[in-house]
């Protein structure tokens, strides 16, 4: 399955563009970067030398999927649990 705006909550983000546009922790609003990583409550996004934790409850994220140059917008609170099980969903629908 190709990552498309309709389904990227049931895929891997590691390596997409992504900006945080809101949040319940003003102090990251409008971080900008990379992801690098992902556990079951956190998202880390690289921004410039640095990386910045973001916590996925109560934070909305805008992904840019390179492949389709889509502008994505999602609610954290979408994509809390562990990454593999988000992956394995899909798996599970065919």
């Amino acid at each position: 399955m190709k990552r498309r705006g309709s389904n990227l909550r049931y895929h891997e983000i590691l390596g997409l563009p992504v900006r945080v546009i809101s949040s319940i922790d003003p102090g990251i609003e409008g971080v900008e970067g990379i992801v690098v990583n992902e556990t079951m409550k956190t998202i880390e996004i690289r921004v410039g030398e640095r990386e910045v934790v973001t916590f996925k409850s109560g934070t909305r994220y805008r992904f840019k999927i390179p492949e389709t140059g889509e502008v994505v917008d999602i609610d954290g609170d979408m994509l809390l649990g562990r990454p593999e099980d988000r992956v394995r969903m899909v798996l599970k629908k065919r």
